[in-house]
């Protein structure tokens, strides 16, 4: 979306670098939980001792794994941002398309999503419609007791236009408002998340020129911002 330069590739490399560091360490980890859990499945079945604590164990391993490996193939997605796919983009249109991916949880939380006016911009489809999806999915499985509330709203400024994504879950401290945007950052209260839907917001965000960010109040809510260029 904008001119690269050298400066811009060594920071590619190595966030590229951190990225692969940090999937390799988390499936790694992965996996030696399966190991050991299996080690261990063996051994209580040689002794004759009871194995459903080192089934659910290994179960739990292979689980984690999976949420891992399907979140690392959707961060990869959006890693670049193909020029044959650029275009003229409806966001409601990719609202309504992240929807319809998570018509099942939507309807199992009893969510209500609202979205108004929302503009068109020059971008990627595929990677639009991520964004909203791995916001809507934050706030779906970040949800306080209430039924899910999720409003998207538009707002024009000069040159640019400001999109939000509200919601009423269960919201995080200002400490961890730009931690969350880190690959592999996970909150305490997530060990089984992959830590990669923020980051997979912020990349393509700022593939297409914008930024993102968060506000929250533990217990109310999140709002997470973003803004991308105006359309000519």
């Amino acid at each position: 979306m904008s001119d690269y330069t050298e400066s811009d590739g060594i920071h590619q490399s190595r966030e590229w670098q951190q990225f692969l560091d940090g999937a390799v360490h988390d499936l790694r980890a992965g996996l030696r939980g399966v190991r050991i859990s299996a080690e261990l499945l063996v051994s209580a079945a040689e002794g004759g001792r009871n194995t459903e604590g080192s089934i659910v164990t290994l179960l739990d391993g292979v689980d984690k794994i999976d949420i891992l490996s399907l979140a690392l193939g959707r961060y990869s997605r959006t890693l670049f941002v193909d020029s044959r796919e650029i275009a003229v983009v409806s966001l409601a249109a990719a609202v309504r398309s992240a929807m319809d991916e998570l018509r099942a949880p939507i309807e199992n939380t009893m969510a209500k999503v609202q979205y108004g006016d929302l503009p068109k911009v020059r971008g990627s489809y595929s990677g639009l419609t991520a964004v909203f999806r791995e916001l809507l999915m934050n706030s779906l499985t970040y949800r306080s007791a209430a039924a899910p509330s999720i409003e998207i709203t538009a707002a024009a400024m000069t040159d640019r236009w400001q999109l939000a994504v509200a919601d009423n879950g269960v919201g995080i401290d200002h400490i961890y408002w730009e931690k969350v945007f880190v690959p592999f950052q996970r909150l305490q209260r997530t060990p089984n998340g992959a830590g990669l839907g923020l980051a997979i917001c912020k990349n393509v965000v700022e593939r297409h020129g914008g930024r993102i960010w968060l506000t929250s109040q533990p217990g109310v809510g999140s709002t997470v911002l973003f803004q991308l260029p105006k359309t000519d």
